[in-house]
């Protein structure tokens, strides 16, 4: 019959040692490639084969994030997960030097979305400009960095102070928003503060990482820190001229 657990099995020494319990396999470092499709999906169902890849690789990248301990992202709704899809086709460098000098590169008709993103936008009826923008804030910002590109509220009037001393003087109060030249701030109502550059069209587009006064250093950006102008010193009180002499 069998033997017992722990017990040399037929054919080993009984100087061997026999694990009881296989080691558990780990995790691969990145997710698997989707198998290739001989043919593409029938006419008329609105897929491709080149699409059927990408969300195949997108639930295979979501896998492995769950099996990770993160987040499956299946509580977004649609317009988060498009941004969320977005920010996976991005470089590794898109907007890290802020949008005053990749500003430039993106105020071209959607320059710098490159082709994933433009492809997901064509797919998805939205200007690639558009795109790149979301993908740019939930990279930097998650749902809040949506939010705050998308959304406009009217917080307390206090609350708005914060933005008017991270920026400096002359900054102007807009909802949520303060404005100082090209740069803005938007509060989220998580209560972080959302950085955004004006480029070279007009629009306005996320310029790094949320932060929080007291918390972090301003946007971790020598170039933020400096638009904070101290306040100008009083001028010192002229002294009374003596009183003149009695005749």
């Amino acid at each position: 019959g069998r033997g017992q657990p722990g017990e040399p099995r037929a054919g080993t020494r009984s100087g061997d040692a026999v694990p009881s319990r296989l080691p558990e396999p780990g995790l691969p470092r990145r997710p698997g490639r989707p198998t290739v499709l001989a043919a593409d999906p029938p006419p008329g169902s609105g897929l491709d084969a080149a699409g059927l890849r990408a969300l195949a690789a997108d639930a295979a990248a979501r896998a492995l994030e769950l099996a990770r301990g993160g987040r499956s992202g299946l509580e977004l709704d649609a317009g988060e997960d498009l941004a969320r899809r977005a920010a996976a086709l991005l470089s590794p460098g898109a907007g890290s030097q802020g949008a005053g000098s990749q500003g430039a590169g993106r105020s071209e008709g959607g320059g710098g979305a490159g082709p994933g993103i433009a492809e997901l936008a064509r797919r998805a009826a939205m200007a690639p400009r558009e795109l790149l923008a979301r993908a740019l804030a939930w990279r930097d910002g998650g749902p809040g960095g949506l939010a705050a590109l998308v959304e406009s509220w009217d917080p307390e009037p206090a609350a708005m102070s914060a933005g008017r001393a991270l920026l400096g003087t002359g900054t102007v109060i807009r909802r949520n928003r303060a404005v100082l030249g090209d740069r803005q701030l938007r509060l989220g109502r998580d209560g972080s503060w959302y950085p955004f550059r004006k480029d070279r069209s007009g629009a306005w587009l996320p310029d790094g990482p949320p932060v929080s006064p007291g918390v972090d250093e301003p946007f971790g950006r020598a170039e933020w820190g400096e638009l904070a102008e101290p306040e100008a010193a009083p001028e010192p009180e002229a002294e009374p001229a003596p009183a003149p002499a009695p005749a």
